[in-house]
């Protein structure tokens, strides 16, 4: 995980070098050790949670040396007494709800990049401000002071 960071913190540092002065970066190899770079941070923290486990072996709860030293979970006291079936049918019913709420996702995102911003009808010429601004609740404001694109 260190190593991961410690090159990613050079990269920036290569950033900072070649972009000095508000220069923007034209080399090549600047360009393609960026790309190289993306997955990095992915790898940092996927190799930090390995290490982090396997250095917790073969406790869940460590006892504390100070603390009460009946506080402790070993691992083989951690697993659970459920099926292979039971485990498995619980992860692909994650996986379906997920799923399904990612396509949802993508088709209402989808819906509302293709139809664009509203349209909104033109300010009055005649008026230097908003439509509506004299109202003290906000209530006749023209549609153009809504938003045009919520949740």
């Amino acid at each position: 995980m260190m190593g991961w960071s410690v090159g990613s913190g050079l990269l920036a540092l290569a950033g900072l070098w070649v972009t000095r002065r508000g220069r923007v970066p034209s080399s090549k190899w600047f360009g393609r050790l960026c790309l190289i770079a993306l997955p990095t941070p992915f790898l940092a923290n996927s190799s930090g949670w390995v290490f982090t486990e396997m250095g917790r072996q073969p406790w869940v709860v460590a006892p504390n040396p100070s603390g009460d030293p009946t506080i402790r979970l070993m691992v083989s006291q951690a697993v659970s007494g459920h099926s292979t079936t039971m485990m498995a049918f619980s992860i692909v019913t994650f996986a379906a709800v997920y799923g399904v709420l990612y396509i949802l996702w993508f088709l209402l995102l989808r819906r509302y990049v293709l139809e664009g911003p509203a349209l909104h009808s033109p300010v009055d010429d005649h008026d230097d401000g908003p439509p509506g601004d004299d109202a003290p609740d906000g209530a006749d404001r023209a549609p153009s002071d809504k938003l045009s694109f919520a949740y």
